[in-house]
């Protein structure tokens, strides 16, 4: 019988022998399987029937602290609250937009998400729920992104075959490119026509060390300078390349990824100049790109992207021409929430940044325009404020320093003259003057006025309450 199959059968009974079954089999997941027990009692809190008590026993047979939910600290239920840890986590028609797109699953490999579905995002390492990834809209400018076997691909002193080994997302689709026996340089590079002078790109090649350990992702600009560095695919590690011709990239990282993948960026401006900009990736040895090759030697290549901004966002797979994903659109009419109030309320949310960029929206609320409205935002880059205007005029401004690319917890209350917020666990800023706004809808991850500002990053969980909650409670709800 299947752990589901025996939680079915547990979750069943109603017998004075419950508890003390279901206490003994999360203590028999212990030995064998420690991650089981958390997958169990996620699950079991999903089926109707099971009780707070049976939860307390399952956890202390586990050995589990469990944390209180928002309802228990705030004393009161909420009238929405989205945990976005699977694809049916908002109802219909709240996640609309987009062309679908890639995120890493809970098993730690990449899947396609189509449009329509809530595209939630896992840690590869952890599994651990990051939430509902939301991203502006990008435009892949590569061609043939996932091939570099193609002609559109210029190779020197390397060979390039697809679809040899299995890549991040499991399914045999990685290629590799691997060097010749030449002595010089063994690369590859896409040149993409037509960008704005002075325009800042983002590269990256999604790799998997095979022989070759070592590889420099650069950008050429329109001056022919190239702009790059070196990462280290055994080590997970990125670092200078101030040699061989290339000078660093202004920004730079490596993301891990599943199945022994790593996400591989650098970003720079294009220049000026009349030189066709160029999307490089080069095999290493040491740290030199000119040396005597071995034939067959190289890295797998699932996939590789340019696109405009100063960091990279989910992969867009291309073919014979550039694809754009379209902006993530979630929209809730606040007429459809049950036990919405439009006087006062407490906002709390879950939510962390890909990148420290300025003035990208976390959640807001809708009021017609930005005149007449209510959000939270990552304001600078390395603060989160709360904001509230009316007629104009701003009426409260509250802000915490926070990392913006980890994942924060924040409260917002609002009520005429009283407004509160607290941002993991910290006292609560507060503003006693000033109106709020009459608002229609909740939007997530994006600027509730207009298709901008959009967060690039991800939402763990929002929960909404009809109430303007105490600031000792708001900061019990972000501890």
């Amino acid at each position: 019988m299947s752990t589901t199959d025996l939680l079915n059968a547990l979750l069943a009974r109603k017998g004075q022998d419950y508890f003390s079954e279901f206490s003994a089999f999360m203590q028999s997941l212990i030995s064998d399987n420690t991650s089981g027990v958390a997958q169990a009692l996620a699950y079991a809190q999903q089926s109707q029937g099971y009780s707070s008590a049976a939860a307390a026993s399952a956890a202390s047979a586990a050995g589990i602290v469990q944390v209180k939910q928002p309802n228990e600290i705030a004393g009161i239920d909420p009238c929405l609250d989205f945990v976005f840890s699977g694809p049916n986590a908002v109802p219909s028609g709240v996640i609309t937009g987009s062309s679908g797109k890639w995120v890493t699953g809970p098993s730690g490999l990449l899947t396609f998400v189509p449009a329509g579905t809530a595209p939630i995002d896992f840690d590869p390492v952890t599994g651990s729920a990051r939430g509902l990834l939301v991203e502006e809209s990008r435009t892949n400018l590569l061609t043939y992104s996932q091939s570099l076997s193609n002609a559109v691909w210029s190779k020197t002193g390397a060979t390039a075959s697809d679809n040899v080994a299995a890549g991040p997302s499991g399914t045999t689709t990685a290629g590799k490119l691997s060097e010749d026996a030449s002595t010089g340089a063994h690369s590859a590079y896409e040149a993409v026509s037509g960008l704005a002078d002075n325009a800042t790109l983002c590269s990256y090649f999604i790799l998997k060390a095979a022989e070759v350990t070592r590889v420099i992702v650069s950008l050429m600009d329109k001056g022919a300078n190239t702009k790059g560095m070196l990462f280290d695919l055994s080590a997970g590690a990125v670092s200078s390349c101030n040699a061989n011709g290339i000078t660093d990239a202004s920004a730079c990282g490596i993301i891990k990824l599943g199945n022994g993948f790593y996400l591989c960026w650098v970003a720079n401006s294009v220049g000026t100049g009349a030189f066709t900009p160029r999307c490089w990736l080069h095999l290493v040895s040491g740290s030199s790109v000119s040396y005597a090759g071995t034939a067959g030697r190289g890295v797998y290549v699932w996939h590789g992207q340019f696109e405009a901004g100063s960091f990279p966002t989910s992969p867009i797979p291309t073919t014979s021409s550039p694809f754009t994903r379209a902006a993530d659109v979630n929209t809730l009419l606040l007429s459809s929430v049950p036990g919405w109030n439009p006087n006062e309320g407490t906002i709390c949310v879950e939510a962390m940044a890909l990148a420290a960029v300025p003035d990208t929206m976390i959640v807001g609320f809708d009021g017609g325009s930005f005149g007449n409205s209510m959000y939270i935002m990552n304001s600078g880059t390395a603060q989160i404020s709360a904001n509230v205007n009316v007629g104009g005029a701003s009426q409260a401004s509250l802000a915490a320093n926070v990392t913006q690319t980890t994942m924060n917890k924040m409260a917002f209350s609002w009520k005429t003259n009283d407004f509160g917020f607290s941002v993991n666990g910290g006292a609560a800023a507060t503003d006693t003057g000033g109106s709020i706004p009459s608002i229609t809808s909740l939007h997530i991850g994006k600027a509730p006025w207009g298709s901008f500002n959009y967060l690039n990053g991800t939402i763990r969980r929002i929960t909404l309450f009809p109430r303007r909650l105490s600031n000792s409670t708001l900061q019990l709800l972000t501890a």
